[in-house]
């Protein structure tokens, strides 16, 4: 189980040996943490969305045939008050974010074809740029 923070690195938490590691965010780095990750046999590996941030390791995992759940924030944030869980830094969430992944029961990520999602994003930005040029 692991995380992905929006940032240059991420600290990712397998919760199987209680072991913390950081990686970049950059295909290299996250080949690593995966190759890090099978090692352990993961049931599933749990990531907080991060606004697309994830979307390196969250595809690579699925090219991997592991399991893969991209969690909800606003259910991450809900979750960490309703067991107690005020503080935050980036080892807290990662555990929690495991916490999370055994602790609710919900269904695996299911990844959408590539030329799909590249329709959809010309798609928005389309919807984009007419809402841009009819405001000016």
């Amino acid at each position: 189980m692991s995380e992905l923070a929006p940032k240059k690195s991420s600290i990712f938490f397998v919760r199987s040996i209680g072991e913390y590691f950081t990686a970049s965010n950059d295909a290299k780095a996250v080949r690593e943490a995966i190759r890090r990750i099978k090692v352990q046999e993961p049931t599933r590996i749990v990531i907080e969305a991060t606004g697309r941030m994830e979307e390196i390791f969250v595809f690579d995992v699925a090219r991997q045939g592991l399991s893969v759940i991209v969690a909800n924030p606003l259910h991450l944030r809900r979750f960490a008050g309703s067991i107690g869980q005020l503080a935050k830094t980036h080892k807290i969430d990662s555990q929690l974010i495991t916490h999370f992944g055994g602790s609710i029961k919900s269904g695996q990520t299911s990844i959408t074809p590539e030329n799909s999602r590249k329709i959809s994003d010309l798609l928005v930005r389309n919807r984009q740029a007419v809402e841009m040029q009819a405001i000016e």
